[in-house]
C-alpha cells in the first residue's frame, strides 16, 4: 500500500499513544474488556450507572455485558481506524478483518440495548461485517433488522439496510422494488453512490456498478469528514462489493480491483483468498456472558427493556 510519509507518521504516533487501543491485537482487545468487567467492582461510576433506572433491574451478568459494550476501542468507528492502523503497520489486511468484524458485532448488541438512532448505523456495520468476511454476523444483523420494526429516522438508511437484505437472501423481485423507490431519490453523495449501486445491480448493468464505486470512493473521505485515517480506506466500498460479488459476481467485472486508495487492492486481493471469518481469526477465551453474545451472537432477550427505557427519557 502506497502511503505518503506524513500519513504514515501520523498513524505511528497514534499507534504509539498512551490512550491509544491500536496497540492491542484484536485478541487482547477482547480479553481486556472482559478482564475489566470482572474485576471492576463497585466502583463509585460502576455503583452510579447500575442505579440508573434503565439498568437497575439486569442481572449481574447482564450488566456486564453493556458495561463491556462501552470499553475503550469496541465502538465501531474506533473499531475502523484501529483497524486501518494495524493493517498498515503490521502490512496485514487481517488486522483490519478482525477489528471490522468484533465491531460489527459490537454493534449488533448496542442496537439492541440502546436509543433509536443505533438503527441509522445499522448498515454500516453490515457493510463492515461483510469487508471483514464475517458472514455470520453479516446475518444477524440483517435478522436483527427484519425483526424490529423499529426503523431508521433517515428513510435512505432504510432502503439501503432493505436493499442488504435483499442481496444478501437473493431476492431479486425485492430488490427490485427498493431499486424503484432509489432512482430519482435524493441523498448525500456518498449514500446516492450506494443507491445507484443497488439500482445498477437491479439493472443488471456492470459499468453502472461500475460507476457507483468509483463516486462511493470519490466522495469517501469527505463522508468521513476529512478524516485522515478513517478516510484512508473505504471499508464500506469493499464489503457492498463483497456483498454484491455474493449475489452476481457479473455484476462486478467492470470495476477495477486494482484501483487506487481509498480502494485496498491489496487487502481485496487478500480477501479472494478467505471465506469466513474462521479462515483468519480466531475469538480468545473469554466469559461465558460474552462468548454467548458476542461470539455466539445470541438475541438479548432483556435488551428490548432497556431500548424503551431510553426512549422514554
Amino acid at each position: 500500500m502506497k502511503i505518503s510519509k506524513k500519513i504514515y507518521a501520523t498513524l505511528e504516533e497514534l499507534y504509539w499513544d498512551r490512550d491509544s487501543t491500536a496497540f492491542l491485537s484484536t485478541q487482547d482487545l477482547l480479553l481486556r474488556g472482559a478482564e475489566s468487567c470482572d474485576s471492576v467492582g463497585e466502583t463509585e461510576e460502576w455503583s452510579a450507572m447500575r442505579s440508573w433506572p434503565r439498568y437497575d433491574h439486569l442481572g449481574e451478568n447482564e450488566w456486564k455485558l453493556v458495561w463491556f459494550c462501552d470499553s475503550p476501542g469496541l465502538e465501531p468507528t474506533a473499531t475502523i481506524q484501529d483497524g486501518i492502523i494495524r493493517r498498515v503497520l503490521k502490512e496485514s489486511p487481517a488486522e483490519l478483518a478482525s477489528r471490522l468484524a468484533v465491531g460489527a458485532r459490537i454493534h449488533a448488541l448496542t442496537t439492541q440495548t440502546s436509543a433509536n438512532d443505533h438503527f441509522d448505523e445499522l448498515w454500516r456495520n453490515v457493510l463492515n461485517a461483510a469487508t471483514a468476511s464475517d458472514w455470520f454476523a453479516v446475518e444477524r444483523l440483517l435478522d436483527l433488522w427484519s425483526s424490529k420494526d423499529e426503523k431508521p429516522n433517515d428513510r435512505t438508511y432504510a432502503l439501503i439496510c432493505d436493499s442488504l437484505t435483499a442481496i444478501y437472501h437473493g431476492d431479486v423481485k425485492d430488490l427490485e422494488s427498493h431499486a424503484e423507490k432509489m432512482r430519482n431519490r435524493n441523498a448525500f453523495a456518498y449514500c446516492k453512490a450506494i443507491m445507484n449501486a443497488f439500482v445498477a445491480i437491479a439493472d443488471g448493468d456492470h459499468e453502472a456498478y461500475r460507476d457507483a464505486i468509483a463516486k462511493m470512493l470519490r466522495g469517501y473521505k469527505s463522508y468521513m469528514f476529512g478524516d485522515e485515517i478513517e478516510g484512508l480506506i473505504d471499508v464500506h466500498a469493499l464489503g457492498l462489493f463483497q456483498i454484491s460479488a455474493r449475489f452476481n459476481p457479473e455484476i462486478t467485472a467492470a470495476f477495477d480491483t486494482a484501483h487506487r486508495l481509498p480502494w485496498d487492492s491489496e487487502y481485496f486481493n487478500w480477501s479472494t483468498t478467505i471465506s469466513g471469518l474462521d479462515d483468519y481469526f480466531d475469538f480468545p477465551k473469554v466469559p461465558d456472558w460474552l462468548e454467548t453474545h458476542l461470539v455466539g451472537m445470541e438475541r438479548l432477550d432483556w435488551g428490548e427493556k432497556i431500548r424503551r427505557q431510553w426512549q422514554s427519557r
